[in-house]
């Protein structure tokens, strides 16, 4: 991160590095009636690697206190599985059972660019 001063109260800043995310999520929903059930399962697991930045200035209204502003942008490359199984199940007539399941591979890049943020900073 480096800070650049405009003049005695106002500051730009740039901030780039490099970041990691994990991510794990899950969804689970059972719909149940009279001698018959669903089940739908999900899971979704990924990784991800990349460059983050941030442009932005400070304002600085007294000696701690100011206000800012930033927008950012990213790329970052992502692996990792996503699946689902369903599942159906009747007791009255048991031939009537089902299972359905996928799983899938996830492999992307990603560029997005994020927000702008506001921020009110307190020094001490």
């Amino acid at each position: 991160m480096r800070y650049q001063p405009v003049d005695g109260r106002l500051s730009v800043f740039a901030a780039l590095g490099p970041g990691f995310r994990y991510t794990r999520s899950s969804y689970r929903e059972l719909m149940d009636r009279t001698n018959r059930y669903s089940l739908y399962e999900s899971i979704r697991l990924t990784r991800s690697v990349g460059l983050y930045g941030t442009l932005g200035f400070e304002w600085f209204f007294s000696r701690r206190l100011s206000l800012g502003a930033g927008v950012g942008a990213s790329g970052e490359y992502v692996w990792g599985r996503s699946g689902f199984t369903e599942r159906y199940v009747d007791f009255v007539s048991p031939f009537y059972n089902s299972i359905y399941q996928r799983n899938f591979r996830v492999e992307e890049a990603r560029f997005r660019s994020s927000g702008s943020s506001l921020m009110l900073t307190a020094y001490f």
